[in-house]
């Protein structure tokens, strides 16, 4: 089983996927992909993507490196998620995963039919029906901008917007809270992927972590059946 943990900065999913990994033995996090082992299925993935990106320069829609990047990123993490999927009862927990690199796209717009090109357009279609086949659940953590705008100037770990101004923060958190309800609009469309969302700040991350465990365990027992 395999499930997701994404959402805006500052609403708690690294401590809310810590504390999931300490408390239940049954979650096994996955943080880094960019492994030596995976040098080859990044280069075959950027081959293939070749063609798209050739066909998006002649017809005059250039792609960043940061986009081509994202896009390399994605493909190879739905290949080794495939590849991931275990069966001895262990719950896959992803940061980072591909809820995450889909909103990040959006940035881009390799989802916009009337400015992309058509195998653009294609590819994004054939990566949301991989990432909805891979993904079992995701979980969507939000909480009002001012609580995270706080909770982002206030903590150690280091943020790029962190010393911004408060308008700055809330379109930052506001234009990535847009494009993660987006990509899940998409996702279900073409498969009803269950969607757990959580308040971090009306709900503790006690609370929060025991109704994820409660939920998730209960649905790898029903794949078992």
């Amino acid at each position: 089983m395999i499930i997701e943990i994404f959402g805006v900065a500052g609403t708690g999913k690294t401590t809310i996927l810590s504390n999931l990994v300490e408390s239940h033995s049954s979650f096994y996090p996955i943080f880094k992909w960019r492994r030596l082992s995976h040098v080859p299925i990044y280069i075959q993935v950027a081959v293939s993507l070749f063609p798209i990106w050739l066909g998006c320069q002649t017809t005059g829609q250039s792609l960043s490196w940061q986009a081509i990047n994202w896009m390399i990123r994605l493909q190879a993490l739905n290949y080794l998620l495939q590849k991931q999927a275990r069966n001895d009862g262990a719950i896959i927990l992803l940061d980072q995963g591909p809820i995450y690199t889909l909103a990040r796209l959006l940035d881009y717009g390799l989802a916009d039919s009337k400015s992309s090109s058509h195998r653009l357009v294609s590819w994004w279609q054939r990566s949301l029906e991989q990432s909805s086949r891979v993904l079992d659940t995701v979980i969507f953590l939000d909480a009002p901008n001012g609580i995270l705008a706080s909770r982002i100037r206030n903590r150690d770990k280091t943020h790029r917007i962190k010393q911004s101004s408060d308008l700055e923060i809330q379109s930052f958190l506001n234009r990535h809270r847009l494009a993660y309800k987006q990509v899940i609009e998409q996702l279900q469309a073409g498969k009803n992927t269950p969607v757990l969302v959580y308040n971090t700040h009306r709900q503790s991350l006690d609370q929060i972590v025991i109704d994820i465990a409660n939920q998730c365990l209960n649905s790898l027992a029903l794949l078992k059946i």
